[in-house]
């Protein structure tokens, strides 16, 4: 009697650990949605890549012990009837508050990264080769909605879409999300994932170092000349500034009998 017992043991361990795999606390089919960016960027920097990761979990091997199929999942859009519900894959670029893997209006942070309007499926994943736009940033919450062009992304069992977007550090965070050296951008990815009736809504959530620009200023200067002599010229180079359009430089000339630069003879 005691070996059947032992048996019944081990079932129940392994279902309770299918039951912990991302997704299954949400709904009933094993789907997980992940976003992957940088740990650390830097306000001016541009090209920085990211990825949304859509997975069907339901490999086989994990089907068998939910006793249910694995059947492929459909990635949910915006007008999907049901059960797909929402506007489907939705990213908010950067928050500092967070509840249940939405964004509260308190820690929104619109405007620190500035997205390209278009993604595309990474080869060799489930949706390899297929555009997505990306909608224009919500003005309260910066939250982007991520839709492919033509048709639903259909995710087979075990294999994971890997959409690959583009972004730019516009400026610093208005916000930190966290006690820890620097300032943290937290960025939350939502998708939903139906297999036949079943349906799964899953976050993931990633963070962010974002580092100040490091300004530097090169200057070189004409040689010396007596006065009436060959014009004097001077040149500047600023480099590693955000956004530094409209943004004056002055000159100004002094003799040489002013070490302390105090009376500027000229000013431009």
């Amino acid at each position: 009697m005691a070996q059947p017992a032992r048996i019944a043991y081990i079932v129940v361990a392994v279902l309770w650990a299918v039951a912990l795999t991302p997704g299954a606390a949400q709904a009933q089919i094993l789907a997980a949605t992940q976003l992957e960016v940088p740990a650390t960027v830097k306000a001016g920097q541009t090209g920085v890549g990211a990825t949304i990761a859509l997975a069907n979990l339901n490999t086989p091997a994990l089907a068998a012990f939910a006793m249910k199929a694995a059947g492929d999942h459909t990635v949910c859009k915006a007008g999907d009837p049901a059960p797909c519900v929402g506007p489907g894959i939705v990213l908010t670029p950067s928050c500092s508050q967070m509840s249940g893997g939405v964004c509260e209006a308190a820690g929104a942070d619109p405007g620190v990264f500035s997205f390209a309007p278009t993604a595309t499926g990474r080869p060799g994943s489930a949706c390899a080769g297929m555009a997505f736009d990306i909608s224009e940033p919500a003005p309260v919450t910066g939250q982007l909605v991520v839709t492919p062009q033509a048709g639903n992304v259909v995710v087979p069992a075990g294999t994971t879409c890997r959409i690959d977007l583009t972004f730019a550090v516009l400026r610093m965070p208005a916000q930190d999300v966290s006690g820890d050296p620097g300032v943290q951008s937290a960025q939350i990815a939502t998708a939903a994932q139906v297999d036949g009736a079943e349906l799964s809504i899953d976050d993931g959530v990633s963070t962010m170092t974002v580092e100040k620009a490091t300004p530097a200023v090169a200057t070189a200067a004409s040689p010396g000349t007596v006065l009436g002599g060959a014009a004097l010229t001077h040149t500047v180079t600023l480099s590693g500034v955000v956004n530094p359009a409209g943004q004056p430089v002055e000159f100004r000339l002094y003799g040489p009998d002013d070490p302390a630069c105090a009376n500027a003879i000229f000013t431009r």
